[in-house]
């Protein structure tokens, strides 16, 4: 069953640790490297500070390794701002952190996601 299918498990955050303290965000990490399986991370947000100190420096680290990366956009992503330039993320933002910094395969994004629709000019 679902022999085409690829196989992602998110790893967000361990609520014991915010910096890994206990080395749970490395070890899952090194098991599904291990075991070729793809991974999923907290919503795609460039340069967020929680993220970076977690995830986000697992992806960049494994990048290449893992068999496939998938981050998601959801609603409320795209109105917060980037760490960076203190503006909303543009689409060009998420697509640039996430092939460049973490190595994505796929994004998803939710559908009132400003540059899907025509017009929009994002």
């Amino acid at each position: 069953m679902f022999k085409t299918s690829a196989m992602v498990q998110y790893i967000n955050f361990w609520p014991c640790g915010w910096g890994d303290e206990n080395g749970y965000m490395k070890r899952s990490f090194e098991f599904v490297t291990k075991h070729g399986i793809g991974v999923g991370g907290p919503d795609l947000l460039p340069y967020s500070k929680p993220h970076m100190n977690n995830a986000y420096r697992y992806l960049n680290q494994y990048r290449g390794k893992l068999v496939l990366v998938a981050m998601a956009v959801h609603e409320p992503d795209f109105e917060y701002p980037n760490p960076v330039t203190g503006k909303p993320y543009t689409r060009q933002e998420f697509v640039d952190f996430a092939n460049d910094y973490l190595g994505a395969d796929i994004i998803f994004r939710a559908t009132s996601s400003p540059w899907l629709h025509p017009g929009a000019g994002k």
